[in-house]
């Protein structure tokens, strides 16, 4: 059996439905993560250890749940509003950035359409939503990876062969046999004498 052959459709679609529910449950961790974050937040005494161990896991999955809503085509962004935050008004931020790196002062203003942003798209991927659009992102990405090693592992070959020739080389001319003026000069043919037979 070759290994290597394209898996049959039934277990490409096997596969979708799988990164489908992965993504909604990531999605789900997120948004509850998020809540328990403003609930943490807005308490006046609550576990500082807790608390960190929240925006901990916020931060790690910010990434994948970014690119979950991008897949669905809801890639959510708001400005920094100088007005609340204090700062200047500066490029947009995905939500799920300002939710797992900003203060309150920056999620405050978006807090709730984050949550049911969040809701919605777990429900679309249960749904089936977005599985063969991951699925194509990996093998993309899979492809990508394989053609980078194959091109390093030219070059690395590449460099070795060059090396090695050049240490060959420079042993041949060290010993004499290819330096200009190495090579014994050529011995005079011997004349014969007049009385030779």
């Amino acid at each position: 059996m070759n290994r290597w052959k394209t898996p049959p459709a039934g277990s490409a679609r096997e596969t979708a439905a799988s990164l489908s529910e992965a993504a909604a449950e990531e999605l789900d961790e997120f948004r509850d993560l998020f809540v328990e974050r403003q609930a943490l937040e807005s308490s006046a005494e609550y576990d500082s250890a807790r608390l960190s161990d929240v925006r901990r896991r916020l931060g790690s999955l910010a990434p994948a749940v970014q690119r979950h809503l991008e897949t669905l085509g809801g890639a959510l962004v708001a400005f920094e509003d100088a007005r609340v935050s204090g700062r200047t008004r500066r490029d947009p931020l995905p939500l799920t950035y300002i939710a797992a790196f900003g203060g309150p002062e920056d999620y405050a203003a978006h807090g709730e359409s984050l949550v049911g942003a969040l809701e919605t798209a777990a429900e679309r991927y249960r749904s089936g939503e977005g599985g063969e659009e991951r699925l194509e992102r990996r093998r993309r990405r899979r492809r990508s990876s394989r053609s980078s090693r194959a091109m390093r592992r030219v070059l690395v070959w590449g460099a070795v062969a060059v090396l090695a020739l050049t240490f060959y080389v420079v042993g041949l001319m060290t010993l004499g046999d290819w330096s200009p003026g190495g090579a014994p000069d050529p011995v005079p043919p011997v004349e014969a004498s007049p009385g030779a037979r």
